[in-house]
């Protein structure tokens, strides 16, 4: 009992910081994009700004969220206990990655003028599982199979960009099972996303896969665009099937790896 009392604890403290850290996000992105509005001469640059920030919302809520159990832990080891600090190492080893991934997204925009980007071969459901972890908590809704040997190349930080939205969009809209699948045919290799979220007409999903749009009462409607944008730098390519109140699902296609 006194368990799921500090369970339930933590898990209203982590929701207080979470709505803290969104609420200071919106305040960031309706401020850019007034700006984008007023200095049509400098739109590219409030533009970009206005997708970092986007994307640097979720992992740095996940930092937050997790610096706070780490501190609660902290206390716990003071009683050396081995299984709590195996517990906090797992935490410690998130907040790394999650770290990581921000200062690769702040140094993208920082060298965006190069054009470069570091590109190794990543395995496609090492990355979904790794994503799932890291930027959702282990969200049981989300489930990932296929071919563990499924390779792609490209920038590991950047395709993690486009799983995060993509999740992120199924979750926003309901979805309480997000079922990933990775094949490979041909020299192709497949990466499905399908929810049973609350689905999109015809219309409405067409117009999300152009960017700039949302039904979202906070939305950017960048999250699609952001996907669609590195996709095509990694020679990709994204379809999208949908229904109201039958889900969603999204078709990835990468060269294979050979």
């Amino acid at each position: 009992m006194l368990e799921a009392v500090r369970m339930q604890a933590k898990g209203t403290s982590l929701r207080r910081r979470e709505a803290k850290v969104n609420l200071s996000t919106k305040l960031m992105l309706d401020k850019l994009k007034w700006e984008m509005s007023e200095t049509e001469s400098t739109v590219w640059q409030g533009r970009a700004s206005v997708e970092l920030v986007h994307d640097l919302a979720n992992p740095l809520t996940v930092m937050i969220g997790y610096a706070g159990l780490l501190t609660e832990e902290a206390e716990d080891l003071m009683r050396l206990s081995p299984e709590k600090a195996e517990r906090f190492q797992e935490y410690t080893q998130i907040v790394e990655r999650a770290a990581e991934y921000c200062h690769h997204l702040a140094e993208n925009w920082r060298q965006a003028a190069r054009q470069s980007t570091e590109c190794t071969d990543v395995y496609l459901v090492t990355l979904a599982e790794e994503v799932k972890k890291v930027i959702f908590f282990s969200n049981t809704a989300i489930v990932t199979t296929g071919l563990p040997s499924a390779l792609v190349r490209g920038s590991r930080f950047e395709l993690a960009r486009i799983l995060q939205n993509l999740y992120r969009n199924a979750l926003e809209a309901g979805a309480t099972k997000l079922q990933i699948r990775i094949t490979c045919s041909n020299d192709q290799v497949g990466m499905t996303l399908k929810d049973n979220g609350a689905g999109m007409d015809e219309a409405t999903a067409k117009n999300a896969l152009k960017g700039g749009f949302t039904t979202k009462s906070h939305g950017t409607g960048l999250g699609l665009s952001i996907c669609r944008h590195l996709l095509g730098a990694h020679g990709a390519t994204m379809g999208v099937e949908s229904s109201p109140n039958e889900g969603t699902s999204f078709r990835l296609s990468f060269p294979l790896v050979k």
